[in-house]
C-alpha cells in the first residue's frame, strides 16, 4: 500500500503556497512565509500518487532535527489534503485514511518524539488512533481533544450607518455590545501604526515575563509581525483615547481561506474597559470590509478568562486534536 504514494521534500515554494491555500485543511500556519517570519525551524514534504500532489506534510523540528515538536507560534500543523471532485466520497475517504498511514510511518522512523496539532478540517483520527493497535509492545498515540471558535463576519463586508444593524453585533454578549455603545458614545478611535512595540510592552507586562525571559520569543514575534504586514497578510490594530494614548492592540494574519486572531494586549494602566472589544470590532470590519475576510478563527478557546472572551463575540465552537508519540 505505501508503494502507491511518495514523499517528496519540497522545493518549489510558490505551488506548496498554492495548493496549502487550495486545501480545506489549510492555514496560514502551514504557508512558507508565516513559517520563515516565525523563525522556527520546519520540514515540509509534498505527497504525490504518481506525479499528481494528492496533499503535504508541515512539522517542527528541533535543532538537531531528531524531534518533532510544537511551537507556541505555530497552532496547527500536519497534514493537509487536495480535494479531487471526480472521487466519490468514500474513494476520497480511503485515500486520505492510506495517506495518513504512510505519513504515520515517516514521522515515526524518523523523530523520536511527534507532536502534531491538526487542523479542525482533519477530521480522521483512525490512522493515529490504530497505530500499533495490535501491540502491547509499541507505541501508540495519545491525544487531547482541543477547541477553537470560527466567527462568519460576511455581513460585515457592506458599510452601514448604523453598526448595531449587524447581524454580527446583535450575536455578541450583552457586555461585548454595551462596550461597543459606550467607545461610539465617547468617539474612540482606532488605527495602525504598524509597529507591534507597543503590544509587545503591553503583552511582557501582561504575561508578567521578565525583558530577559521574553527577549528570544518578542524576537520572533516581532518579526513575524512585521513579516505579515509587509507581505500583505496581517495587520495591527490599535485602540486609543482621547489623548491618542494607545489602550489595546490586536493583530490578525489571514490566507485565502480565513483570518486568524494572533496576538492581542492591553494597557495595564487604562481606565476604560471598553477598548479591547472596540478595537477587535473595528479589526472585523477592516477585514471583511478592506480585506474581503469572511471568516475568522479565534485561534483556540482553551482557557477560561481568554476562552469566555473570544466566544462572547458569537462563533461557533470546533474541536481540534493535538496528538503526541514518542518511541
Amino acid at each position: 500500500m505505501t508503494g502507491k504514494y511518495t514523499l517528496e521534500p519540497v522545493d518549489d515554494w510558490d505551488l506548496w503556497d498554492r495548493c496549502v491555500n487550495a486545501s480545506p485543511q489549510g492555514s496560514i500556519f502551514l504557508l512558507s512565509n508565516y513559517l520563515k517570519f516565525a523563525d522556527v525551524p520546519s520540514r515540509f514534504w509534498f505527497i504525490r500518487k504518481g506525479s499528481a500532489i494528492r496533499g503535504g506534510l508541515c512539522v517542527q523540528e528541533t535543532q538537531d532535527g531528531s524531534e518533532c515538536r510544537l511551537d507556541d507560534l505555530v497552532i496547527h500543523n500536519g497534514l493537509w489534503f487536495l480535494s479531487d471532485s471526480t472521487k466519490k466520497y468514500t474513494r476520497a475517504r480511503n485515500e486520505r485514511f492510506e495517506i495518513t498511514e504512510v505519513v504515520i510511518d515517516l514521522l515515526v522512523k524518523r523523530y523520536s518524539t511527534v507532536e502534531l496539532a491538526l487542523t479542525p478540517q482533519l477530521e480522521d483520527l483512525r490512522p493515529f488512533l490504530w497505530h500499533n493497535y495490535d501491540s502491547s509492545a509499541g507505541s501508540k498515540f495519545e491525544w487531547s481533544l482541543r477547541y477553537t471558535s470560527y466567527l462568519d463576519i460576511d455581513d460585515l463586508a457592506t458599510p452601514r450607518s448604523v453598526q448595531e444593524d449587524y447581524s454580527v453585533f446583535a450575536r455578541l454578549g450583552t457586555v461585548r455590545q454595551r462596550n461597543l455603545r459606550e467607545a461610539w458614545k465617547t468617539e474612540a478611535q482606532c488605527s495602525s501604526t504598524g509597529d507591534p512595540d507597543v503590544l509587545l510592552d503591553n503583552y511582557q507586562r501582561m504575561m508578567g515575563l521578565t525583558e530577559e525571559g521574553f527577549a528570544i520569543k518578542r524576537r520572533r514575534m516581532k518579526l513575524l509581525m512585521e513579516g505579515l504586514i509587509n507581505n500583505s497578510m496581517g495587520c495591527l490594530y490599535e485602540a486609543c483615547d482621547e489623548d491618542g494614548n494607545i489602550c489595546y492592540s490586536t493583530f490578525f494574519g489571514w490566507d485565502k481561506h480565513r483570518a486568524y486572531y494572533l496576538f492581542g494586549s492591553g494597557a495595564t494602566d487604562s481606565k476604560e474597559k471598553y477598548h479591547g472589544t472596540f478595537a477587535f470590532w473595528e479589526a472585523l470590519l477592516d477585514l471583511s470590509q478592506c480585506h474581503g475576510i469572511s471568516e475568522v478563527d479565534w485561534e483556540g478557546v482553551n482557557s477560561p478568562l481568554r476562552g469566555s472572551f473570544k466566544l462572547s463575540f458569537g462563533g461557533e465552537l470546533l474541536p481540534y486534536y493535538n496528538l503526541k508519540w514518542s518511541s
